[in-house]
């Protein structure tokens, strides 16, 4: 048993050899099929685990990295009701974040995204700020809406102080969600900001964004 032992010992010590020899031929832009096999069973043994090359499939090609193969998909949380069968106006979308806002102590910044008839499809809270500011990158803002494969998006946040007055860090967001969705062909329809009333950028004339596609 002890000389069985000692072969298999031998014989594993080979195969790390030839592993290493073969692994470190970088130089070589193909290498014979047989060592390509060899390599597999190296490896489904464990024994070049140390090794961070490996050879492609079958194609005989020594590579150094992996990608990732992803698949991204949207995760229900939960459902919110809505009795109201499209949101197509400021006053929708301002009765709609107040549902889900209601006291709030902090800035919530809400995306709704919406079918070509303005039916909501998702809603997500992509940032949370603080009692007067919240900011939110474009990257973050789109991400649930393509996979949903929006027609369009809503912006909607709150003000705790109650008071609707765009800030400026507001207006710049809805500029860079404008622009943004214009080259992704998810248009932004308005932005909404709630407290003991509401303010549209759509509807609001002097608005430098009020020009986009909106409900009307």
């Amino acid at each position: 048993m002890g000389g069985i032992c000692r072969r298999s010992n031998h014989a594993e010590s080979g195969l790390r050899e030839k592993g290493r020899l073969k692994f470190n031929e970088r130089d070589s832009d193909a290498v014979p099929e047989s060592c390509v096999k060899l390599c597999k069973l190296l490896q489904n043994a464990g024994i070049v685990r140390e090794f961070s090359q490996i050879y492609y499939g079958g194609s005989g090609k020594i590579v150094e990295k992996y990608i990732p193969l992803v698949r991204l998909s949207v995760i229900k949380e939960k459902e919110i009701p809505y009795a109201a069968g499209t949101i197509n106006n400021p006053e929708k979308v301002a009765e709609f974040a107040r549902n889900i806002l209601n006291g709030a102590d902090r800035e919530h910044l809400l995306v709704l995204s919406i079918d070509s008839k303005c039916r909501p499809l998702a809603i997500e809270i992509v940032s949370i700020g603080t009692v007067n500011a919240t900011m939110a990158e474009p990257r973050e803002t789109f991400k649930h809406a393509v996979l949903a494969g929006a027609a369009g998006i809503i912006l909607a946040h709150n003000h705790p102080s109650g008071d609707c007055t765009p800030s400026e860090e507001d207006t710049i967001i809805t500029k860079r969600v404008n622009e943004a969705g214009k080259l992704l062909g998810i248009p932004l329809k308005d932005h909404v900001i709630v407290g003991d009333g509401y303010f549209s950028y759509h509807e609001n004339e002097s608005s430098d964004v009020s020009n986009h596609d909106g409900f009307l």
